[in-house]
């Protein structure tokens, strides 16, 4: 894809590895694909979740820079609400993918090689980092098609397919990997069943058999009440405004027990090969796991109020996507009378009580204004991120304007009021410098800020202007690529 990501076919001529060079020795020899997935249990959790997270925070913080400078029709683009919506996205969901990040590395930290949480990082860091490139390229329009230094986020949309596709594919990671290992694994009965059964052991197997038995029956019991309540017999940890996410998604992941024990007595062995249906079970755990995460960082931050916004947004967003593959599930449950009541009824009364919906439009602009203004917030949620220096192009000079553009905001808010009061005439409020100060209305001091503020923010806007020769290559007429269609055409 043009990337620095080296990946392609090794070739050899006469190459002859001894057997002690088998990794683990010869005894391990035959055991690859087994260290393989060991390894992915935890590595996946690491490498491509980072890199996949270090794009977002880039791309949020440029965007978010970016929607302040580029202005349209005397004001800046990320007022109008088509622009706000998606920044308001890009950075509630930039907090949440850290938040998760942060949270699985530290089962890593701690020993643990968690194979599914892993594999939830994996697919769905990567998935999200694609889907705000594209949120990106939107904001940034023609800063964003136009190719060349100055193009801050063309070259991340480019090669968002790279971790989407090394590493295990995500779409076999969220319809085999992900609810394919944890259903067994992390139930409490099922992987015990199927080894009383290898074992022989007819005890081991009646009594986690029974044992399963009452695990359907108190999770249908326990989905019933919470659904009935809205979630209110969670038990919460926490009090204030983020309770409430809690209790839903302690209702949620009841129901996901129940749905998991339903699939597994009634689809059984063919569940592997439902993979439409079991990428909907990935969807919901995931998006669990994710907002849980957003929460945790909430409350692992101290709490700060300045952020309440974003975990609001994400953890919404979160819920209306458990919401969406429960829904998914029940519409496609193709199991004989259960499937039918599920289909019918139960999709009825899962649209009429709800677990969650999308944010609204006030989550939306509250989002936004997190990323919005140069100041210690922004700082914080773009940690880690390099920031070149102010003469750089591209980056570097988009925030040396976004800095300026927040310093000189409060002499912009006066003229503004000025011409509200038609003490001024209308147009680009930094347009009206002179007639400002020369009304007093701000200082000279004010003025010149403003003024530096406007020289930046229009050579931050600008794109690349490059010859054919420098776009294609010297004394090129196309693109190498095109002259080998050509050729064959």
């Amino acid at each position: 894809i043009g990337e620095a990501f080296y990946n392609g076919p090794l070739i050899g001529k006469d190459v002859v590895v001894p057997v002690e060079n088998i990794i683990g020795g010869a005894e391990y020899a035959g055991l690859g694909w087994k260290m393989l997935m060991e390894q992915l249990a935890g590595g996946r959790a690491v490498s491509l979740p980072a890199g996949a997270v270090g794009g977002i925070k880039a791309a949020t913080a440029a965007t978010g820079a970016y929607s302040m400078v580029r202005q349209q029709f005397g004001i800046a683009i990320g007022k109008m609400e088509g622009v706000e919506d998606k920044i308001g996205k890009m950075a509630a969901l930039s907090y949440m993918a850290e938040a998760s990040r942060v949270y699985g590395c530290s089962a890593v930290d701690s020993g643990q090689q968690p194979p599914v949480i892993s594999a939830i990082l994996k697919a769905y860091t990567t998935e999200m980092a694609r889907d705000l490139a594209i949120d990106a390229m939107d904001v940034f329009s023609g800063a964003g098609v136009m190719q060349g230094p100055n193009n801050i986020v063309g070259r991340g949309y480019a090669a968002a397919p790279v971790s989407i596709t090394v590493e295990g594919a995500n779409i076999m990671t969220r319809t085999l990997m992900i609810f394919g290992q944890g259903a067994t694994r992390c139930h409490p009965y099922a992987l015990n069943v199927v080894h009383g059964v290898e074992e022989g052991d007819v005890a081991k197997f009646r009594k986690n058999l029974l044992g399963w038995f009452g695990h359907v029956f108190m999770g249908l019991v326990r989905t019933l009440v919470r659904g009935l309540t809205r979630g209110w017999t969670v038990s919460v940890p926490v009090s204030g405004p983020t309770a409430k996410y809690y209790r839903r998604l302690g209702w949620s992941a009841a129901r996901f027990g129940l749905l998991t024990d339903m699939a597994m007595f009634t689809i059984g062995g063919k569940l592997k090969a439902r993979g439409k249906l079991t990428g909907r079970y990935a969807d919901a755990v995931a998006w669990m796991y994710l907002g849980f995460s957003a929460l945790r960082r909430y409350e692992a931050e101290g709490r700060r109020a300045e952020d309440l916004p974003l975990v609001h947004y994400s953890v919404q967003y979160a819920l209306a996507q458990v919401q969406k593959a429960f829904e998914g599930i029940y519409a496609n449950f193709n199991a004989p009378v259960l499937g039918f009541l599920m289909r019918t009824l139960g999709s009825l009364g899962l649209r009429l009580n709800p677990v969650g919906t999308l944010p609204g439009d006030a989550e939306s602009h509250a989002a936004a204004k997190t990323i919005q203004s140069f100041n210690e917030q922004f700082k914080r949620l773009s940690y880690g991120v390099f920031a070149p220096a102010e003469s750089a192009p591209g980056a570097g000079r988009l925030l040396k304007a976004f800095r300026l553009v927040t310093e000189a905001q409060p002499a912009i808010d006066k003229i503004t009021a000025a011409q509200y009061r038609r003490e001024l005439p209308r147009g680009a409020a930094d347009e009206m410098v002179e007639a400002a100060r020369a009304k007093g209305v701000i200082n000279t001091e004010e003025a010149n800020l403003v003024e530096l503020a406007r020289k930046a923010r229009l050579e931050a806007i600008e794109v690349d202007v490059l010859t054919h020769e420098q776009f294609f290559g010297i004394n090129a007429k196309t693109s190498p690529a095109m002259e080998r269609r050509a050729a064959v055409g």
